[in-house]
């Protein structure tokens, strides 16, 4: 869960600052961007098709229609965010941030436009939901929380992890991915009301 040293904001010091290296406001900014809005929004980005894609499926066919293709679309978007984490350890390299972050997140963009209905016309199928896979395809939580070591390992002597502080961050990160899981579903049930 989250850090309960982090709620009293002492841990605040150890969230961004290191005993051997200080950081510049602009550096500081990042590694914000890195620990809490970055995997608040890709929690969002890839959370909203778990509701989405089944509230869409149940609006198209009835409630009781033909929902195995729930499952399908739920399913096969899943096996792509584990294809997705597979891609990273395979091709990542050292800082997968570096090298598949931006293509990942273009992955996201073009899977929510072409699922899109009002901005791409689509039959009524169900199926053009599949698009939403390549949202799948972004699934990026390996590259934050692999950028948030080398940030971590970057500030210290000779490059060696100061535990407590990888520590707060990688929680703090956690709660950021959970915030942003309860805002997709509490969004995502809201849009269908």
């Amino acid at each position: 869960g989250c850090n309960r040293n982090f709620v009293s904001g002492d841990a605040q010091d150890t969230l961004v600052k290191s005993s051997s290296k200080e950081r510049s406001a602009t550096q500081l900014a990042a590694l914000f961007v890195l620990v809490w809005i970055m995997p608040f929004l890709y929690t969002i980005s890839t959370r909203l098709p778990f509701i989405c894609l089944a509230l869409e499926v149940f609006k198209r066919n009835g409630i009781k229609g033909k929902n195995w293709q729930v499952g399908v679309l739920l399913g096969s978007y899943q096996a792509c965010r584990a294809l997705a984490n597979f891609v990273i350890s395979k091709l990542g390299g050292s800082d997968p941030m570096r090298r598949l972050h931006v293509p990942m997140a273009f992955l996201a963009i073009f899977g929510w436009v072409m699922a899109n209905d009002d901005l791409i016309e689509s039959s009524s199928s169900v199926w053009h939901l599949f698009y939403l896979c390549a949202v799948g395809l972004s699934e990026v939580v390996v590259n934050l929380q692999t950028a948030v070591i080398h940030e971590t390992s970057a500030e210290a002597p000779g490059g060696i992890l100061k535990k407590d502080v990888l520590e707060v961050r990688m929680r703090s990160q956690y709660c950021a991915v959970a915030a942003g899981a309860t805002v997709a579903f509490v969004v995502g049930g809201h849009l269908f009301s």
